[in-house]
Parts: C-alpha cells; structure tokens; sequence
C-alpha cells in the first residue's frame, strides 16, 4: 500500500471530528444521569431523615423494582440502535424513527404490565426471602405506589433516547434536573406534611416518585410537541397501529440487553449477602465503594450510550471507516475517563471515603481502611468495566446485542462469583476477595467485548452483513 500524506491527515480529521461530535453528545447524557441518581438519592435522603425502619423498607422495595426496572431498561435501549440506522439511512427516516418509538413504548409497557403484577406481590416476595414481616409489609405497601413508576420512566427512557439521537441531549438534562426539584418538593410537603398536607412518611415518598415519574415522561412528550425540529416526527400519531415485525425486533435487541443488565445487577446485589458473612464493617464498606463505582459508573453509561448513536448513524450510512472511527473514538475516550477515576481512586481514597463517614473518627476507622482496600481494587475493576459497557454500547449500533450477554455470562456467573467467593471464604481475603472476584470477570468481559468488536469491523464483513440487508447477524 502506499503512503499518502493528505489520506493521513484525513483519516486525523475525521479521528478528532468524531471526538468532538462523540464528547458533544456524551457530556449531556453524563450530567443527566448523575440528575436522574439524584432523584432517587433525594428520596433516601428524606425517608433516613423521618425514619431508619422507613428507609429499610425504601431500600428492600427498591433493590426488587430496580432488578425489574433493568430489564425494561435494556428494551427502551433497542430503539437507540434502530433509530440511528434510520437517520444514517435517511430515506424514510421520519417514518421509520416514529413506528420505532411506538414499538418500543409497546414492549416496554407490555414488560411493565407484567412486572406490576409481580411488584403487587412484593410482600410475599420479601417474606420468601427471610425479610422482617414487619419491614416486609412496610415495603409491600411501599411497592404498591411505587410500581406504577415503571410505565412513565420506560416511557420516558424510550423518549429520552429519541432525543438523544435527534443529538438533544440537552433537553433530557434540563426536564430531569426539573425532575429533582418536583421531587424534592413533593418529600417536603407528603413525608413529613408541611404547608397543610397529610404526614403520610413512606406512602408520601412514593406518591411523590410517582408524580416526578409522571413529570418526566410527560415533559420529554411535551417538548416533543412543541419544538420545531422534532414535533414534524408526530411520535405519539396513530399509537395504536400495530407493526409487528419492529415490535418483535425490539424485543430481539433489547430482551438481551435487559437479561444482561439483570445478570449484573444480581451479581452486585448478591454480593452484599457474601460480604454480610464478614461482619457490619466489611460490609458499610462495601456499601460505600459500591456507592462511589456507582456514580463512577454515570460516565460509561454516557459514553456507551453515545457510542450506539455513532456507530448506529454511520451504519446506517453503510460508512465502514465511519463505523470503525465512531466505535475506536468512543473506547478511546473510555480508556481516558477510565484512568482518570483510576487515579484518583488509587491516590486519593480517603477524599473518596470522606462524603460518607468521618475516616478520622475512631469508631469508623476500621471501616474506612477496609474500604479504602476495597476502593484500590475497585480502581483497577474502573478500567475493565468503562471498556466493556462502552465496546457493548459500539456492538449496540450495529444490532449486535447478544454477544454481550454471553460474556457477561461467562464473566460473572462463572469467573467473577465463584472466585470472588472462593478468595472471600478459602483464601481468607474477606470481602477484598469478591472485589477481586469482580475485577477477574469485568476483565474477561472486555477483553472478549474487544475481541468481539474488532472482528465486527474487519475489512470486508460489515460490507458483507449490509448486503444481506442487516449488519447484526
């Protein structure tokens, strides 16, 4: 091959184009989901402050709707993908990306019709698995306001995301931070009744999750309406028409997603009850570092949902190089972000610990040099865990989705849990031993996401796979 020099200059071009147009689209959906955290952080901190039995119970019935919650998510996520090969195409695109919303609000809602049902239920759940029937009862009524949260936030997921790849991602951070305020309002005045309203504790807290839920869904509806660039989609128009063959490739993008959003959440979730077997220490421990890679998390998802954008336009487009560039730029920048939070966990972890215990008091000092050991393996565990969810978010734009659930799979439920549990119980690490454990699978996953990734994007396949019509088989 011969080297040309105006080809090098513009493959840079395009190299630093697409950072921009990638960190343009990212830093928004970033910010928004630290917004939308708060929310939910708003209501804990207002339940701990009228009751620790109240919060127990916020946090039992919360922990069963999130599990549920993150298989109606990996749905609403199918429709970034199928809206973003649409507009690369651009014939047809209004059409296309308007009977993609309706089938996605479709699925999600039918999930969510089938996940109240069992949220209804939440009591019997909690006492089935060894809960205080007094906490249990407290949470079971809880759920039962709570449960009706899942149609307005998967609908307004599916919105969220159609913004998003409109690239106004600006719009879904100003109606999510209007969100905490609603929501903040609506504790003030029902948990603890202010200006005249009832004290209602819990119950108020729910209705109050329930009307933000309300707000976000039907703000994002609203703008929708009225912009100019976005209301000649008519989104919500003839919502009742069938097309069943989107309706089932939602379900064949996103039930994937879903299953594998549930695998990690049972992962990190079942891990309290191994740390648990190591005292209170060990585990507000690791409920602190957990806390902090929580936050962490915020910046991949962002990422990762920006890189299914790119890649999704540019596959659409059938550009290869574009579809290479898009999916490198974001990893990229994941690989960056990635060592970023790294350092700062590996130099500055007490900073870290401080928001959430005095490191300096003596009766919290074994806690926080355990969660400082935590957090220097938690730091390694950040570099693993940014390039896989944003190398899965990449395969995401080419409708490739159920490769990565397979290594979650084989990274989670059969390297990270067993020797994470292993090295806690007979390597007599305690819970330092399952943080190992985490970092052994997230590691597996990405170097598998990479591998996954490169193959996608060898010369030649993706020309091959747009001519059979679909680049994901």
């Amino acid at each position: 091959m011969r080297f040309s020099f105006p080809a090098v200059i513009g493959r840079h071009r395009r190299w630093f184009g697409e950072a921009r147009a990638t960190l343009a689209l990212a830093w928004p959906i970033i910010l928004g989901n630290f917004t939308h955290m708060a929310i939910f952080a708003t209501d804990t901190a207002f339940i701990g402050h009228y009751a620790p039995h109240a919060l127990a119970a916020a946090v039992l019935a919360g922990n069963l709707l999130q599990i549920l919650m993150f298989v109606g998510f990996g749905l609403s996520m199918a429709a970034a993908p199928m809206m973003a090969n649409a507009l690369g195409r651009g014939l047809h695109a209004v059409r296309d990306v308007r009977r993609t919303v309706r089938q996605t609000i479709w699925a999600c809602w039918a999930y969510a019709a089938i996940a109240t049902m069992v949220l209804w239920n939440g009591e019997a759940l909690l006492l089935a698995l060894g809960q205080d029937p007094g906490l249990a009862a407290e949470a079971g009524a809880y759920l039962r306001i709570i449960q009706w949260m899942i149609f307005p936030l998967l609908g307004y997921w599916v919105l969220r995301f159609f913004l998003l790849t409109l690239g106004r991602p600006q719009v879904t951070l100003a109606i999510t931070t209007l969100g905490i305020g609603i929501n903040a309002l609506g504790n003030y005045l029902l948990v603890f009744g202010h200006c005249g309203f009832p004290e209602l504790g819990l119950i108020g807290s729910g209705i109050s999750s329930l009307i933000a839920s309300l707000f976000l869904c039907g703000g994002l509806a609203g703008f929708c309406y009225v912009d100019r660039r976005l209301k000649r989609f008519a989104i919500l128009g003839r919502f009742w028409r069938a097309d069943w063959p989107r309706f089932a490739e939602v379900w064949r993008l996103g039930l994937p997603i879903g299953v594998t959003s549930a695998m990690e959440g049972v992962l990190f979730f079942g891990s309290v009850f191994i740390v648990g077997r190591f005292g209170a220490d060990a585990l507000a421990a690791h409920a602190i570092v957990m806390q902090i890679s929580g936050f962490a998390f915020m910046v991949p998802l962002g990422l990762s949902e920006a890189a299914t954008i790119r890649v999704g336009l540019w596959a659409g487009a059938r550009d290869r190089e574009g579809v290479t560039v898009a999916g490198d730029v974001a990893l990229t920048l994941a690989a960056l972000a990635a060592c970023v939070t790294a350092s700062l966990m590996f130099v500055a972890p007490r900073l870290m610990i401080a928001p959430f215990l005095d490191v300096d008091a003596v009766e919290t000092i074994a806690v926080s040099q355990l969660a400082a050991r935590f957090l220097l393996v938690s730091g390694l565990l950040q570099i693993a865990d940014y390039i896989q969810f944003v190398g899965a978010g990449a395969l995401r734009g080419l409708k490739d989705t159920r490769a990565h659930m397979a290594f979650i799979l084989v990274g989670h439920m059969v390297l990270a849990f067993p020797t994470g549990a292993a090295l806690a119980f007979w390597g007599n690490l305690g819970g330092l031993g399952v943080w190992v454990g985490f970092c052994v699978g997230l590691f597996c996953v990405a170097t598998l996401v990479l591998r996954r990734w490169r193959a996608r994007t060898r010369l030649g396949l993706l020309e091959r796979c747009w001519a059979m019509g679909d680049a994901s088989e």
